[in-house]
Formats: C-alpha cells, structure tokens, sequence
C-alpha cells in the first residue's frame, strides 16, 4: 500500500513538473559527461607512469637507442649476456630489439615500405601493457602452432585478429598470425624518437602509432597548410592522404619461430641489484657512457623516477582544480534547481502531510524521487558514452569507460541523493507544512 502510494506520488511530481526534472536530468548528465572525460584524462596521465613505477623504484639505467659498442671484436654488443658480464653486480638485462619486414613498394615515391617488428623478452612484454582494441596482447594468446603471432598496430592493410598477414624478408614471405590489434594513439613500450624534454621521463620509454600520418599530424598541431606542406616534402602531392606502415609485437618465443635476426637498438632496461654499492654504481655508468653507440643515451631510473613524478603530479594539480571546479558549479546549479523542484512541491506534500503523512514518509519520497531522476541520468550517461565508444568516436581520444570513471559518476550520484535529502529536511520542516497549508487553505 505504502509503495503505491509512493509511487503515485512521485508520478505526479514527474508529470507536474516535467520542465524542472528534465533540466536537472541535463544538468547531471553533464556533470556525469564531464566525470567521464576528466577522470580519463587523469587516468591517462598516472596509468602509464604507474606501470613502469616499479622498475624505476629501482637502481639501474635505461637506455636507448643503438646500445654499446663490442670494442674487442668491433660492432656492437649483440645480446643482454654479453652486456651483463661487462658491467657489475647486475640484477637483470632486459631489452626490446627491433627488426623490419619489407611489405612493399609506394607507387608515389617508388620507395620501399616497411613495417617495424618489436620484439619483447619475458620481462619487457610484462612490463607495459598497450591497450588493446581488438584480440589479446602477445603474453596472453592460448595458441599455439608453427605460424609465429603478433600484434599489430591498426593499419590501411586491414589486418585484423586471426588474420595471416605477409611480409617479404630476406628468407622470402613470412607469415604471422595476428592476435591483436592496438588502436591509434596507443602508448606501447619503445623507444620514443620524437620524445623532446629536458625533462627525460617515463615518457621517453613509451611511443605512439597513427595508421594515417595525416591524423598523426593533426594530433601534433599541425595545421592543415603545415601538413600539406609536410607531405610535399615527402614526395606526396599536398592533398594526399598517406599511410603509415603498421608497427608488430612479437614475444623472442615467437619471434624465433621466423629465423630472422633481431637487433637491440630500441630499449635495454638494466636493473642492479638491491644492495649495489656506489662504486659500482659508478663503474656501470662510466663504462656505458664510454661505449655507447653513435645516437645511443643512458639515463638512471633515479633520474627518469622523480622526473616522472614531477610531471605527473604537476599535470594532476593543473586538472585537478578544473574538474572540482566544473563539478561545483554543475553540482551547485542541480541542488539549487532542486532547491527550487522541493518548494514547488512543497503544496502537495503538505496536502499529504494534513492527510495523516508523516513527515519522514515525505522525506523518503523526496529521497526517491531524486534518485529516480539521479539514477536515469546516470543510466543515459553511461550508455551514450558506451555507444559512441563502440562506435570507435573515442577512439583518437583518451576517454575509456572503465571502473575508475564509473566509480566517480557512482559516488557524484550518491553525493547529490544526499544533498538532496538534506536540502529536503531543511525545506521539508513541520512549521514549513503547517505554513503551506495554511496558504493553500486561503
């Protein structure tokens, strides 16, 4: 009895003043909108640093580039072995090596296409995990057969997740079975080439893929004269839509699988053990900065840490402010509208109230009601946003639609259920009824 008497109640509120709720259920559902999008963008920021955070806690050194030089027998040092019994009290050599594979001929420049191979050791293809579009990462696949798997970049081929793509090698057409597709824009571990800072971070141990150099500009700041001007300089004519060649992960397990040879000349992670002492500390650093390669670079975790640390946090203090701020104004102006929804109803509740309602019962309508109204917006929200990300419209963005910000949209709702009961108490008090009663009367 009580609860259709509720649910009466409410209906009529809904339908009385129709105008008011729908303008609250907009005023939420930006401020649900705006949750999503900040707390992505943040999520962003911190994720990436968080991932490798554990390695760079550590003593060691991260270097890049073409590694170090094999001065008894010429050339380059070819594996981490060999790099390990050169240095001191060495934990662990991790690396990602780099290989091409030749997929053809631009019928523009008449130059050889090729796409980039990364090739990850046990411990390199745990430590940062790309956000994978489609299919799995290559720690994660449960096949198993002699076609050697991958993940790719997304690419103008359409390769796509079990999919046999070729690539010509010097031991003639290789095939690679794809398990995974990363999206554009997809932070993966590499060496980062166009990485510009004095501020050498996390960020120069992560690079990006664009399927389109157009888009790929775009996303730099050029604008559309610059990138026309781009591509002529590369041989395209300026209206040219040009295609990037697809970068492919592979595991060594995997990789071996092809015969070809890998170099290491992107990333080598050198960790030290826990009790290393300073002299040794500095014995490693004066003999890799004595043979280093030509446009090779060894940077300590210490450093590439705390500069992390300082870009992150400061980028959080820069967003942080904007987000409370959008929140208290958007929140601010729901109550207030609220505010007003309580009093416009305030006659009807104390018909109720002079009809034998108690005024708690009144309180729990209210309670309903805004919740019903809070909990819709919520629902719309959260499905809008999951289509358009479906429909790949975030998919140059950093907007995800994770627990994180699901988690903040569920705590702003419970935040404004109960401002919005306290709002009721306030407005919904005895003397006020007995008042709104009396007016109705005259």
């Amino acid at each position: 009895m009580r609860i259709k008497l509720y649910g009466r109640v409410i209906g009529i509120f809904l339908k009385k003043h129709s105008f008011i709720n729908v303008l609250i259920s907009l005023q939420l559902i930006a401020v649900f909108v705006i949750g999503i999008i900040m707390t992505s963008i943040i999520d962003e920021k911190a994720s990436s640093y968080e991932a490798v955070k554990p390695l760079l806690n550590g003593e060691g050194l991260y270097c890049g580039g073409y590694f170090l030089k094999d001065n008894e027998n010429g050339g380059l040092l070819e594996n981490t072995d060999e790099i390990k019994t050169q240095l001191k009290d060495v934990d662990f050599i991790s690396s990602v090596n780099f290989a091409s594979l030749q997929t053809g001929v631009d019928t523009q420049t008449n130059e050889v296409k090729t796409a980039y191979a990364l090739v990850y050791d046990d411990y390199s293809a745990n430590l940062f995990r790309p956000t994978i579009e489609k299919g799995s990462w290559i720690t994660d696949s449960k096949q198993s057969d002699d076609i050697p798997q991958a993940v790719i970049t997304r690419n103008y081929q359409g390769y796509n997740v079990n999919d046999i793509a070729e690539f010509e090698t010097e031991n003639g057409t290789l095939k690679v079975r794809i398990i995974g597709v990363i999206g554009d824009n997809e932070k993966y571990l590499g060496a980062n080439s166009e990485y510009e800072s004095n501020e050498p971070s996390y960020q120069l141990m992560l690079s990006t893929h664009f399927n389109c150099l157009n888009d790929q500009l775009k996303n730099k700041g050029f604008t559309n004269e610059e990138i026309a001007l781009k591509l002529e300089s590369l041989g395209y004519s300026a209206d040219s839509i040009v295609y990037n060649e697809p970068v492919l992960f592979f595991t060594d397990k995997e990789w071996n699988k092809t015969d070809l040879d890998s170099v290491m000349s992107d990333s080598l992670f050198i960790k030290y053990n826990r009790n290393i002492s300073d002299d040794e500390k500095l014995y490693n650093r004066k003999y890799i900065n004595e043979n280093l390669s030509v446009l090779s670079f060894a940077i300590q975790f210490s450093q590439l840490n705390n500069n992390s640390q300082t870009i992150v946090y400061r980028e959080l203090y820069t967003l942080m402010p904007i987000m409370c701020a959008i929140y208290l104004l958007v929140l601010i102006a729901s109550v207030s509208v609220n505010a007003i929804n309580c009093k416009n109803n305030m006659r009807n509740e104390a018909i109720l109230y002079l009809g034998g309602a108690k005024r708690k019962q009144l309180l729990t309508i209210n309670v309903i009601y805004n919740g019903l109204i809070c909990i819709v917006s919520l629902i719309i929200s959260i499905a809008g946003s999951l289509i358009f990300y479906k429909a790949g419209l975030f998919s140059k963005t950093v907007i995800t639609l994770g627990w994180k910000p699901i988690t903040i949209c569920l705590i702003v709702c419970a935040v404004y259920i109960l401002v919005s009961c306290i709002i009721s108490c306030i407005i919904l008090t005895p003397k006020a009824l007995k008042k709104a009663i009396i007016l109705s009367e005259e």
